[in-house]
């Protein structure tokens, strides 16, 4: 049902122009961040029928300080799937933003929103984005724990979600060794 839905709504936006993708930005805005899932297959639907000026639009939408993060995030990762060099570039101006992390609170809204954008990078910019992720790491480390409960989170037993392929061996050594140095029953592991 869900798909059909999100089909009919990717066929009417193709034919009706930009007061249905309005309308689309509004439903989103409904959904909530409950229903990040529903968003994320909406708008993959969505995204094969939009121009680059609405992907512009949307993405604007998703960086609103009142949009929660599953929301923001799941916009995002939208984009970056299709290699909106935009979106990518958003991100990567996120994960350059680290001196809002100075608190170390890995709870903070900076930590969680680097998290987020060093989580989508990691998938869809692995090779420009890895060397900062690690060297963020280093600055702060209990972003390590949160990043890797992060792409715990949001990975399924079908694959890993970082693209490891694209990573060297040094970085799969780096990534060995922050697994298992991080265990997840101990908060104080990555202190």
């Amino acid at each position: 049902d869900e798909y059909f839905h999100a089909d009919l709504l990717a066929d009417s936006m193709g034919r009706a122009g930009t007061g249905t993708y309005q309308a689309m930005l509004r439903l989103l805005d409904k959904a909530g961040s409950a229903a990040q899932y529903r968003i994320a297959l909406i708008l993959a639907r969505i995204l094969r029928t939009t121009t680059r000026a609405d992907t512009a639009t949307l993405l604007n939408w998703a960086r609103s300080p009142d949009r929660a993060l599953p929301v923001r995030e799941a916009v995002h990762r939208a984009l970056a799937a299709r290699e909106d060099q935009d979106a990518i570039a958003s991100l990567r101006g996120d994960i350059a933003a680290t001196s809002q992390l100075q608190d170390g609170d890995p709870a903070s809204p900076a930590a969680q929103s680097w998290t987020s954008a060093a989580a989508i990078l990691a998938r869809y910019d692995t090779d420009a984005i890895w060397p900062v992720i690690f060297a963020t790491f280093t600055d702060h480390p209990p972003l390590a724990r949160l990043f890797l409960d992060h792409q715990a989170d949001h990975s399924s037993f079908s694959g890993w979600p970082i693209e490891t392929g694209h990573l060297q061996p040094s970085q799969i050594a780096e990534l060995y060794d922050l697994v298992a140095a991080t265990d997840p029953a101990d908060p104080a592991s990555s202190d």
